[in-house]
């Protein structure tokens, strides 16, 4: 895919001559059968097409562009519009967000403690900073949204059932989704 002129299909790497020398070009062939030479200099030019569907589903290939064609520039321009309408949907959901009272949860009892040390392991650095970080927004009066991310075995449920605590033992109710 050239980020100016569309989707093609790659067809090599070609030399053709420029005045006394020769230039080494990415050669990208479009609907009809005419083709771009892309100078390996300008090689940031070039992305490879990526469908979505690399799972190895049977999806259709991709269709390809025509070289001089206003399609591929009108399919970014609406790209481009759509991506600006979530960024200003997303800001406006997160300075209502920012504006929302929440219920501020207590800090940690005695018993959070003697929960948290009753892990067979000890935390591990990111661990311990993942659970510091969610009980200080629970701790904040404002609404908590929060999402842990991690490989498997890595203690996201250790640091989910810590915070799920907090919020028991305040007398309100929490959920841990998972896979």
């Amino acid at each position: 895919m050239h980020l100016e002129h569309g989707i093609g299909i790659y067809r090599g790497i070609d030399n053709i001559a420029v005045g006394d020398g020769t230039l080494e070009v990415a050669v990208l062939e479009y609907e009809g059968g005419d083709r771009l030479s892309v100078p390996l200099y300008r090689l940031d030019q070039i992305e490879p097409f990526r469908s979505g569907t690399e799972d190895g589903s049977d999806a259709p290939p991709p269709r390809l562009d025509r070289l001089g064609s206003t399609r591929w520039r009108k399919q970014k321009e609406a790209t481009e519009r759509a991506i600006r309408e979530i960024a200003v949907e997303l800001l406006k959901l997160y300075a209502r967000r920012s504006l929302a009272t929440g219920f501020p949860f207590p800090e940690d009892t005695r018993w959070q403690r003697e929960l948290e040390s009753a892990f067979l392991y000890e935390d591990t650095p990111d661990q311990r900073a993942a659970t510091d970080v969610v009980k200080k927004d629970l701790e904040r009066p404002r609404p908590m949204d929060r999402l842990i991310v991690g490989d498997v075995g890595y203690g996201k449920t250790e640091v989910a059932v810590r915070a799920a605590f907090k919020v028991a033992q305040a007398g309100k109710q929490g959920a841990v989704l998972v896979p």
